[in-house]
């Protein structure tokens, strides 16, 4: 049913699920598993993506990482 038309016809509307969320450590313990890093230097390689992306985007640049996507800040206001 669409919220906006009540009366309408029924259709299936697709919902994103999370099915769990994985932390940062094991995220670096993954990396780690497939790379010659050991986890803390994978954790290391994470904190500084983090830091590197937020001081890009803060600079007001947008960041393409590979196929990942953009990204970039964006304000709304009322």
């Amino acid at each position: 049913m669409n919220p906006l038309d009540p009366k309408g016809p029924k259709k299936w509307y697709v919902t994103q699920m999370r099915a769990a969320q994985s932390s940062e450590d094991q995220v670096a313990f993954d990396i780690a598993e497939g790379t010659t890093l050991n986890p803390s230097e994978a954790m290391m390689v994470l904190r500084q993506l983090r830091n590197v992306l937020l001081k890009r985007l803060l600079m007001g640049e947008t960041v393409k990482l590979g196929n990942w996507g953009s990204f970039s800040l964006s304000f709304a206001s009322e």
